[in-house]
């Protein structure tokens, strides 16, 4: 009876420190800007978008479920006030719609994925970018998601349902001219 009264606690601790090491843990992969800030051609719409996306990957563990990445903006140009500062990202290669809000949770397993954060586009009237919510992806208007040209600074929080999720911070130029958006990350 002496006995299992320290087996039992000595198993549970055991099987603790086992789940937490089957447990996922993302990462955000270090800034390349030849990799993560590119400019693509969307067809078959015909414009081309300079685009900040990320790579995303497990740190460890096999699956991470329902992920999701929400950027929030934590310094915005003086005498501008956002509407809104908080806004749920868009995970490439996922459908979109003109949803305004809400998330599109993916699963991350060893291939990783790429998450888009901020675009310009070449047919926009003006300067200024968007953050790549779905809505502003289908359409980008100036109420919806826009950063006016100026410098913001920016946390990016990735979460998951069964782990560990990452987190970088970021400043985005919005830049007078589509092309020159310009974003660095400032802590990972």
């Amino acid at each position: 009876m002496a006995w299992e009264s320290l087996v039992a606690p000595a198993l549970r601790l055991i099987e603790g420190i086992r789940a937490s090491i089957r447990r996922p843990a993302l990462r955000i992969l270090s800034f390349e800007p030849a990799r993560d800030l590119r400019t693509w051609k969307l067809l078959p719409l015909g414009r081309s978008q300079k685009v900040l996306t990320l790579e995303v990957r497990l740190a460890s563990g096999k699956l991470a479920r329902r992920c999701i990445a929400v950027l929030t903006v934590t310094k915005q140009p003086a005498g501008l006030s956002l509407r809104e500062t908080h806004f749920t990202l868009h995970w490439a290669d996922t459908d979109y719609s003109g949803r305004t809000s809400g998330a599109e949770p993916v699963d991350i397993g060893p291939e990783g994925r790429r998450l888009d954060a901020v675009f310009a586009h070449s047919e926009q009237q003006g300067g200024g970018c968007w953050l790549a919510i779905p809505m502003a992806l289908a359409l980008p208007v100036p109420n919806q998601a826009y950063l006016p040209p100026g410098y913001y600074e920016a946390r990016i929080d990735l979460t998951c349902e069964n782990g560990d999720g990452a987190s970088i911070e970021i400043r985005i130029r919005s830049p007078a001219s589509w092309s020159d958006l310009a974003v660095e990350i400032t802590a990972a």
